[in-house]
This record gives C-alpha cells, structure tokens and sequence, in this order.
C-alpha cells in the first residue's frame, strides 16, 4: 500500500505540474496583440489565424489605404514645396540679371 500511495502522490504531483503549465500557456495566450497599422487588439489565441483574419478585415485595409494615400500626398506636397522653391530661386537670379 505504501508503493500504491507513492505512485498515487507522483501521479497526482505530475497532474499539479501540468495544471500549473496549462495555466500559464492560458494566461499568454490571452495576452493581446496591438495591430501596427490600425491599432486595434487582437487576442492572440491562435496568432497565425488571428493575424490572417485580422489582415483581411476592413478596418485593417481602411488604414492601409489611408496610410498608403498620405505616403504619397505628403511626396506630392514635398515634390511642389521643392518647385516652388526652385521656381523662386530661379525668378530672383532673372530680376537681378534683367535689372
């Protein structure tokens, strides 16, 4: 009977054991993710599925788009900054000259 409860207390440190890593795999995996592009939280239960579902969503593809359109409004308004001060520089070298 010593040998039964032996066992019996093994087994049942082992099942401890395990309990204690579930829980901490419970508790990181519910631990949420901010999305880089939109901000929004996702849980990270399953990442890989997660992540794919929340890339395809529409709030996901909204920021993109936006971010995408003020990439290239913010070039655009550089580019005419630029002109502009180039077209400046060159209209005060012709007055001197001219003058």
């Amino acid at each position: 009977n010593v040998e039964e409860s032996k066992n019996k207390a093994d087994l049942a440190a082992e099942y401890k054991r395990r309990a204690a890593e579930w829980e901490e795999k419970a508790r990181v995996a519910k631990q949420d993710d901010v999305c880089e592009v939109c901000g929004s939280k996702m849980e990270s239960g399953d990442v890989t599925y997660a992540r794919f579902k929340h890339a395809e969503g529409k709030v996901h593809l909204g920021y993109l788009k936006v971010r995408e359109w003020l990439k290239k409004l913010r070039e655009s308004v550089k580019e005419r900054d630029e002109r502009e001060m180039r077209e400046r520089r060159e209209g005060r070298g012709r007055r001197e000259r001219s003058r």
